[in-house]
C-alpha cells in the first residue's frame, strides 16, 4: 500500500518545491534584492607613487610610506588607510 502512494507523494513534494522556488524568484525580482555587488577598483598608480603625491587624511602631513600594494601609513601620526575605490557596477562607468 505504501508503494502505491510513494510516487504520488514524491510528485506532490516536487510540485511544492517548484512553486515555492518560483514565488521566491518573483519576490527577489520585484523587491530589487538582486542588486549588483560592490567591487573594489585598485588605484592605477603604485603605492610608492601615491605616497609621494598624497597627504595624510588624518593630520595633513606628507610623510607617508607604503605598507602594501593598497595601503599607506603616515609616519607622523600612524594613521593607516587603504587606496582604491569601492563602487557598484552601475557607478563604474559614471
Amino acid at each position: 500500500m505504501v508503494q502505491e502512494f510513494f510516487p504520488l507523494l514524491l510528485s506532490i513534494l516536487l510540485t511544492i518545491v517548484v512553486v515555492i522556488s518560483i514565488i521566491a524568484l518573483v519576490y527577489i525580482l520585484l523587491t530589487g534584492r538582486s542588486k549588483s555587488l560592490d567591487v573594489y577598483y585598485p588605484p592605477k598608480l603604485t603605492a610608492e607613487d601615491l605616497a609621494e603625491k598624497l597627504l595624510c587624511p588624518n593630520c595633513g602631513k606628507t610623510g607617508l610610506r607604503p605598507l602594501s600594494r593598497y595601503a599607506l601609513k603616515c609616519d607622523a601620526c600612524g594613521f593607516t588607510f587603504s587606496l582604491g575605490v569601492l563602487r557598484t557596477k552601475e557607478e563604474k562607468y559614471s
